[in-house]
């Protein structure tokens, strides 16, 4: 790694210049305050903003000032209660000179942009760009420039994983005493996940799952300093946390409106930002799928059938307040070409081993995002978050339990794609005897599902189906390779990096497959190339045998150089 540049260092009549740029209004105001002519006044902040290598707008010079040591004016006014989306999109203004790089940065299409950043302003009670920024360093919700820039000072590098951690514990130990004032509390083994922290605790004598997620953000973007260092995420807890639109409050409301609906939630409680469920020491499907196929598929299906009787209009209409943006959609644009997410991908270990994988993550989420926005716009109601891990298997006989809800509009067939998604990459990492009877259950479970749809709209569906499961395993693949300091992987992102090989041509067999025109060969030549890859390519673990296979099948041309790259 290199070492990261020093600091640019300003002369003194800079940073004269600098605390009027960053105090005024305009250019002119300002060098009336330094009593200097307008064009050298000019000449001045062009040369700064050429050291700092700040953004085009006056915004970002501002930004760029304060975080070189120009102090900031006094905030005049308290600081707001801000959602995750607003927090992303006020660094992004900060840091970004066009509509269009701010729409990357703030994860949003580019169109809502200018109405986002006028709500935002009227939420912080500023009157333009460059005195929001102002006015979040104030609050200390600003920190370092962007990750990308060479000049970041070290008081605000990105968060290591155990400041994460530490701030996770913190938050986590003032909500107990929050709602168990009288008991003990005890923080027990962690659970390794790439969205929060999550800690099993003992409160008295029950156990609960206790989930701090930081911002409403994955832990990778957190640690690639996307919300600036740990001072600074703490700074924006205290804006996040009070905000109704917390993701711990959101999913808490959730649960609740599920289990009036009849769903099989556990139990929920929320204080601090931090979410606590019941502890259950029952098996999920994704255990089960090594062990007994046969049932983890037959859990998993009477999940996705509970789903239509409870997911109504009347629910998401009650849910109005608490919907969530479409994951796959968010994931999609973090991948996007000039992004952090972006960089750190092509900079992975894994990336550098399988280098036509990490080219086609890259150009596949270009194609896709366009496509899934499309699609989330049919307003659907989805679960969001279906997937084995999240199934509970109780005792024969009875219904499963759901975790972690993601409510939002979306596609018909979003839960099933997800669905699908998850359980076939555990069947690429799992023993070969299971392929088989997993994709046979999935090709009933979708013949099943697809007897809801209209004869006339079953093409479509199909093919919406195959474009979801296509990006929702591209970016759960991305996440996976993204290796950051000691932030442990989860077991399905560990299980998912030893089998990338396997990975690479699922992933070529699926855009292959978009390019069918019958939709119904579509899904069952995808669906076969998963009971395929198990056969065909190498475990990426040692082998005496290393003779390859003597042929291919015509139906799997992408595997070949999948092959060739493993060697």
């Amino acid at each position: 790694m290199n070492a990261t540049p020093p600091s640019p260092v300003l002369t003194a009549d800079q940073r004269r210049v600098a605390e009027a740029y960053v105090a005024a209004a305009t250019d002119g105001e300002a060098a009336r305050r330094v009593d200097l002519n307008t064009a050298r006044f000019t000449r001045t902040v062009r040369h700064i903003r050429n050291q700092l290598q700040a953004g085009p707008s006056r915004a970002n010079l501002v930004h760029a000032l304060l975080c070189h040591g120009t102090p900031p004016p006094p905030a005049e006014r308290p600081m707001p209660s801000l959602t995750p989306g607003e927090l992303r999109l006020l660094r992004a203004v900060a840091e970004h000179g066009t509509d269009q790089r701010t729409a990357t940065a703030a994860l949003m299409p580019v169109t809502d942009v200018r109405s986002a950043v006028m709500k935002l302003q009227r939420t912080a009670g500023a009157s333009n760009k460059p005195e929001l920024v102002r006015l979040a360093h104030a609050w200390g919700l600003l920190g370092p420039c962007h990750p990308a820039s060479d000049h970041v000072p070290p008081s605000q590098s990105p968060p290591r994983y155990a400041d994460l951690v530490a701030l996770a514990e913190d938050q986590i130990r003032q909500a107990c005493r929050e709602l168990w004032p009288e008991q003990d509390c005890s923080l027990l083994s962690a659970i390794p996940s790439s969205t929060g922290i999550v800690r099993k605790v003992r409160i008295g004598k029950q156990q609960y799952a206790a989930t701090c997620d930081l911002l409403a953000a994955p832990l990778a973007e957190l640690l690639l300093g996307i919300h600036g260092s740990k001072d600074c995420i703490r700074a924006q807890m205290d804006a996040y946390l009070p905000s109704p639109h917390a993701q711990a409050c959101i999913q808490e409301r959730q649960q609740h409106l599920l289990a009036e609906g009849g769903l099989p939630v556990p139990t929920a409680a929320v204080a601090a930002g931090v979410l606590f469920t019941s502890w259950t020491s029952s098996p999920t499907a994704s255990d089960l799928l090594k062990s007994d196929p046969a049932r983890a598929m037959a859990v998993m299906t009477h999940a996705l059938s509970l789903l239509p009787s409870v997911l109504t209009d009347k629910l998401m209409h009650n849910a109005r307040d608490m919907v969530m943006a479409c994951p796959i959609t968010q994931g999609l644009r973090r991948l996007q070409p000039s992004t952090p997410w972006a960089a750190a991908l092509a900079d992975s270990a894994a990336s550098r081993l399988h280098p036509r994988l990490a080219q086609l993550i890259a150009t596949s989420a270009q194609d896709l995002l366009p496509k899934v926005v499309r699609l989330s716009h049919q307003r659907r109601p989805v679960y969001g978050a279906l997937q084995p891990d999240h199934i509970v298997c109780p005792d024969p006989g009875s219904a499963p339990m759901l975790l972690s809800p993601a409510l939002h509009y979306g596609a018909p067939g979003g839960d099933v794609a997800r669905l699908i998604s998850r359980t076939t990459l555990e069947v690429l990492a799992g023993p070969r005897l299971l392929a088989v009877p997993v994709t046979h259950c999935l090709r009933k479970l979708v013949s099943a599902s697809i007897m809801r749809v209209t004869p006339t709209q079953r093409g479509a569906w199909l093919y919406d189906l195959l474009q979801l499961w296509f990006a929702d395993t591209l970016i759960t693949v991305a996440t996976s390779m993204i290796s950051l300091a000691g932030m442990p992987p989860s077991q399905p992102h560990q299980s998912i990096k030893e089998h990338l090989v396997r990975v690479q041509a699922l992933l070529a067999a699926l855009r292959h497959a978009l390019t069918m025109r019958d939709p119904q060969r579509a899904w069952l030549s995808a669906l076969h190339q998963v009971d395929s890859l198990t056969h065909v390519l190498p475990d990426p673990r040692p082998r005496t045998d290393t003779a390859a296979p003597s042929s291919l099948s015509p139906a799997q041309p992408h595997l070949a150089s999948a092959r060739r790259e493993h060697r």
